[in-house]
């Protein structure tokens, strides 16, 4: 009866210190992050180790003036064939994900935002010797209208 008596206590106290299995949740800062190829090489290479240690979501933190037009493309394909939950997290407070940087938080599982942040702001830019020209949406032919609304109905179906 006494070994009974020490077998009910000892499991019992071997579930009381048992710590129940912390989700693997695999995190990267972006700040003021320009999008570009650069970017994207390193969105899939925390995606695919964030996949090869069984992480449940990859949780990504991001600020960004935004960045080509064929990068965010290439980051939005990435995140939406994804194996894993994606979050865009736009922050810290104030944060800012302008021009393509919307078009990949919509394209993340889940969007997210700090007090005061914002995203959108979309406008091309042409590069020059001397900076950057601005264009005007009439003169600027551009496919992101359709892309904006494909999103949508990706993300709401």
């Amino acid at each position: 009866m006494r070994w009974l008596l020490i077998l009910i206590i000892s499991v019992f106290a071997s579930t009381l210190s048992a710590q129940p299995a912390r989700p693997r949740v695999y995190y990267v800062v972006l700040k003021d992050a320009v999008i570009n190829p650069s970017l994207h090489d390193f969105l899939q290479r925390a995606l695919e180790e964030a996949k090869e240690n069984e992480a449940e979501c990859l949780v990504v933190q991001l600020t960004t003036p935004g960045g080509t037009v064929e990068s965010m493309q290439d980051i939005v394909r990435l995140f939406l064939n994804s194996p894993i939950p994606i979050v865009v997290f736009v922050a810290p407070r104030g944060g800012n994900a302008d021009s393509a940087g919307a078009f990949i938080v919509m394209a993340a599982h889940i969007a997210a935002m700090a007090p005061a942040s914002r995203i959108g702001a979309a406008q091309g830019s042409i590069p020059t010797s001397s900076g950057w020209l601005k264009a005007t949406v009439a003169k600027w032919p551009s496919p992101l209208p359709t892309s904006r609304i494909g999103l949508g109905k990706a993300s709401f179906s």
